[in-house]
C-alpha cells in the first residue's frame, strides 16, 4: 500500500482487489475500510511524517536494546548497559556526521551539477534517496506544449511504456519554487523525479532552496543548541563541539575562497585564534599538572 496513487486510484484498485476475491464484507475488510485514511499511502501522501512509522522509534530502540541487554542482569548492569548503548549510538551518529563533512559521494548520473549540488547539501542517508529519484528521472519525458500562466510553467509528465500515469509539475519562475502532483516533497521532503527532470529542462544546476528541508541537510545541527549536559561524557562532547565547528567552518572556508582579501583575512584571523588556543591550553596543562 507505499505505491504513489491518488485517492482516486487507490480507492479504484482497492474495490477491484476485494472483489476479485469476493470479500467486500468480511469485517476486517469493513473495518479497514472505516480506517483507511489511518493506513493507506494515498491518503497519507502530503502530510510531511519524515519518512517515520508509527512503530519505528519503538522497534528501532528495542532492537539496539537486544543486542546489549542480556537475562540475569542486575539492574545496576542494566543501567551501565543503556548507558553504554547510548554512547555507542552517539558515537556511530558523531561517524556518520564525519563522514558527510569530509567526503564527498561517487557520482552515478550524467546530471553532475544537480547530483554534486545535491551531494553538497544533504546527509549521505539523504542525498541516496535523492540520487535514486535522478536516475528515474530519465523515464519520463513532458509533453508539448508546455502551459505557460501568469508567470508559472505546468509540465506534463509521462512515464516511458505507461502513457495512463501523468504527473503535472509547476515551475513559478519567479521564485522558482516548483511543486507536483505526486506530492512525494510535501510527504518526505526530499524532490521527487518530476521535479529533477523538470530542473534538467529548465537547465538548472543547483537544487532550488524550496525543495531543500533543513533537517536532511549537512547544517541541520547548526541551529541547535551548542552546549551539552555534564552528563554526557567529556570525549562525546568534544566529538559534538568538534563536528559542530567543522560543519560551521566548511561554509566559512568557502565564502572566504571567494577572493584574495576574504581569503589572507581568514587566514590570519584562524592563524591568529590557533596561537591564542594553543597557548591557552599550553597553559592549563601546566596550572593542572602544578596542582596535582
Amino acid at each position: 500500500m507505499s505505491s504513489w496513487w491518488t485517492i482516486e486510484e487507490f480507492d479504484r484498485e482497492w474495490r477491484s482487489v476485494m472483489k476479485d476475491f469476493n470479500v467486500e464484507q468480511h469485517p476486517w475488510v469493513v473495518e479497514k475500510d472505516h480506517t483507511v485514511g489511518m493506513w493507506a499511502q494515498a491518503y497519507l501522501t502530503g502530510h510531511f511524517f519524515a519518512n517515520v512509522r508509527s512503530t519505528q522509534r519503538c522497534e528501532s530502540m528495542n532492537s539496539a536494546l537486544n543486542i546489549i541487554l542480556e537475562h540475569k542482569k542486575t539492574y545496576l548492569e542494566v543501567v551501565r548497559a543503556i548507558d553504554k548503548g547510548i554512547n555507542d549510538m552517539r558515537i556511530t551518529e558523531l561517524n556518520q556526521e564525519y563522514k558527510n563533512s569530509s567526503s564527498k559521494p561517487f557520482p552515478m548520473t550524467k546530471l553532475h551539477d544537480l547530483e554534486g549540488s545535491a551531494a553538497d547539501i544533504f546527509t549521505r542517508a539523504s542525498f541516496e534517496i535523492v540520487q535514486e529519484e535522478l536516475k528515474y528521472e530519465t523515464l519520463y519525458r513532458a509533453l508539448h506544449p508546455t502551459l505557460k500562466i501568469e508567470g508559472a510553467r505546468t509540465y506534463r509528465l509521462i512515464q516511458y511504456n505507461d502513457s495512463e500515469q501523468m504527473y503535472e509539475v509547476v515551475l513559478d519562475v519567479t521564485t522558482n519554487n516548483i511543486t507536483c502532483t505526486c506530492r512525494k516533497f510535501e510527504t518526505l521532503g526530499l524532490p521527487c523525479r518530476h521535479q529533477l527532470h523538470v530542473l534538467k529542462l529548465e537547465d538548472f544546476s543547483e537544487i532550488p532552496n524550496c525543495l531543500i528541508l533543513p533537517r536532511w541537510t549537512k547544517n541541520a545541527k547548526v541551529s541547535a543548541p551548542s552546549y551539552l549536559h555534564s552528563d554526557v561524557r567529556l570525549e562525546l562532547r568534544q566529538m559534538t563541539r568538534f563536528s559542530l565547528l567543522r560543519s560551521l567552518s566548511s561554509r566559512l572556508c568557502y565564502l572566504a575562497s571567494q577572493t584574495d582579501e576574504s581569503f589572507k583575512t581568514t587566514k590570519d584571523e584562524l592563524l591568529r585564534l590557533t596561537a591564542e588556543f594553543e597557548q591557552s591550553i599550553t597553559l592549563n596543562e601546566s596550572s593542572s599538572h602544578r596542582v596535582s
